[in-house]
């Protein structure tokens, strides 16, 4: 939430309770399902940290997508 995106509300976001205000709790729901399931990717495969990364690219950009 101390992205380019928010920083027109001029203060720094740095507690969960003001993160979860300026998100919402819809959009921290989708977001930690995401990172969730990447996790229970991750653990199922061998696979790259580089995938894991892209995974997480990609959840992101899916919620900045929604806004």
């Amino acid at each position: 939430a101390n992205s380019a995106m928010y920083s027109m509300f001029g203060q720094e976001i740095n507690t969960v309770s003001k993160a979860v205000i300026l998100l919402g709790t819809e959009s921290i729901g989708h977001l930690a399902l995401g990172l969730k399931l990447i996790d229970g990717l991750s653990a199922a495969s061998t696979g790259s940290i580089n995938a894991r990364s892209e995974m997480e690219k990609a959840v992101l950009a899916g919620h900045i997508a929604r806004q």
